[in-house]
């Protein structure tokens, strides 16, 4: 899901659709079931149809020429799927790479129309409301120190401040336990 949030688009040959429309019809006759691990033949489905679409991207991404910006981001943005729980900071992907933090910055906006810290926050966010809607078990300390916040009062104000609730609140709004 990660990789394709930031640029959906994906041109399929015939033969690639037909396989993606069958993985698909698929998904829908096992999320209609009542198996008892329908969860789990659904997430391996899902796994299924990620790599044939990361498949038929890295095809489709040979035959087009990219700009610099966008071999960045797309570099950036595999490093950032990497290190998000570790590494909060642009000047440390820019690093990475070799760049200056400022050409790297403006060379990923240009292309994407975000800043890496704006991305930073959205994979931070994305991933909190993840761990505090689907595990119970964890309090919002552990989601923080899970998402390399070493603090649980960095955390909290952070995700306040990009979502407009407290953990506890954005958990108890999703239906679960604190």
């Amino acid at each position: 899901y990660q990789k394709y949030h930031h640029r959906p688009a994906l041109t399929l040959t015939d033969e690639q659709f037909i396989k993606v429309k069958d993985i698909i019809r698929v998904l829908r006759y096992i999320s209609e079931s009542a198996h008892p691990r329908r969860k789990e033949a659904l997430g391996n489905l899902l796994d299924i149809l990620f790599y044939a679409l990361t498949r038929y991207r890295g095809e489709e991404a040979e035959k087009v020429a990219n700009t610099r910006g966008e071999q960045l981001f797309r570099i950036f943005y595999d490093l950032l799927l990497q290190n998000y729980n570790k590494q909060h900071t642009a000047i440390w992907y820019a690093e990475q790479l070799n760049l200056t933090p400022k050409y790297f910055s403006l060379a990923i906006q240009l292309a994407t129309g975000k800043t890496p810290s704006e991305w930073i926050s959205e994979m931070l966010v994305e991933q909190a409301k993840r761990l505090l809607s689907n595990r119970r078990d964890m309090t919002v300390q552990q989601v923080a120190y899970e998402l390399g916040f070493k603090e649980n009062a960095t955390f909290c104000y952070f995700f306040k401040q990009q979502t407009g609730l407290r953990p506890s609140e954005f958990r108890k709004k999703n239906g679960t336990n604190s």
